[in-house]
């Protein structure tokens, strides 16, 4: 499994109820894989190339856009991912509410 395989099993295991995560592979060994991330109404992508990790870009990119930067490593693109989400007040309730369900029936045994 590689870093972008282990991110999308990251968000599936925490968050399968509430994001959809599809991953574009490349034509090429070489190519850029994507990652496709909807969470409501919410779309976004992630970049990765073996050779430099995972790409973020800003509101602005567009087509043929280059990442506005660069994470290593699945589990902080995960942090990455889960920061930015959590910016949108719908989407924060959204990824939070079925853990503290959990955690509420946990309680209450």
């Amino acid at each position: 499994m590689n870093d972008i395989e282990q991110l999308k099993a990251l968000i599936e295991k925490d968050y399968s109820e509430v994001i959809r995560v599809s991953i574009d592979v490349p034509r090429h060994i070489y190519g850029e894989w994507w990652l496709d991330i909807k969470v409501g109404s919410e779309k976004l992508e992630i970049a990765w190339r073996e050779d430099y990790g995972f790409g973020f870009f800003d509101e602005e990119a567009s087509f043929g856009s280059r990442p506005t930067y660069i994470i290593e490593g699945p589990q902080a693109a995960y942090s990455e991912l889960m920061r930015i989400l959590m910016k949108n007040t719908a989407n924060a309730i959204n990824l939070l509410y079925p853990h503290l369900m959990k955690s509420f029936e946990a309680v209450a045994g």
